[in-house]
């Protein structure tokens, strides 16, 4: 039973290994062009990387320009290569707040676009796009 049960484990490891960064399939109605809380910038370019990067990590901020406080409730990448690596939970009014991103580059060759969606307590989502090429 022992065997079988470890087998069943490392054939899971290995299959989440080689699926690594397809992109998910993730239905989110995002909206962006009004919203108050967002990420800054709204799109990072990472520009040319050289394939010996393996992972690289970026900083970027979440701009809560309301008059509330924000809690949020989720960060999602479209990407099993994307770490949300620190954000915040809760974002003051008028504030913003530090998140530290990683991304692996490993399983990436060429052109890349990848995406990370936000959710709030009591609004709509809001996403960051991250591109770069792979050389």
């Amino acid at each position: 039973m022992t065997k079988i049960l470890f087998k069943f484990f490392a054939l899971c490891l290995i299959l989440t290994l080689i699926v690594g960064c397809k992109e998910k399939d993730m239905k989110i109605d995002v909206n962006n062009e009004s919203v108050a809380v967002a990420f800054s910038p709204k799109e990072k370019n990472l520009g040319l990387i050289s394939k010996q990067d393996s992972c690289l990590e970026f900083h970027a901020f979440i701009t809560n320009e309301t008059e509330d406080t924000i809690i949020i409730s989720d960060i999602r990448p479209s990407c099993g290569c994307i770490t949300i690596l620190d954000s915040p939970e809760i974002i003051l009014p008028q504030s913003k707040s530090d998140i530290r991103i990683g991304i692996t580059l490993t399983n990436i060759e060429g052109y890349f676009s990848k995406k990370i969606y936000a959710m709030t307590s009591d609004k709509e989502p809001f996403l960051m796009t991250i591109i770069g090429e792979v050389e």
